[in-house]
């Protein structure tokens, strides 16, 4: 994977628990929520 890509992978992920975040505020970071902000990750790869 190139730097190139990995930035942007980073950001994308960045912006997806941004978007959760500003959706649901009161939401705690735990594991739940995070399997399903990366839920997509196995059909992005």
């Amino acid at each position: 994977i190139g730097r190139l890509k990995a930035q942007m992978v980073n950001a994308y992920y960045a912006q997806r628990i941004i978007d959760v975040f500003e959706k649901n505020p009161n939401t705690t970071l735990n594991k739940e929520s995070i399997n399903e902000i990366f839920s997509f990750d196995d059909d992005a790869a």
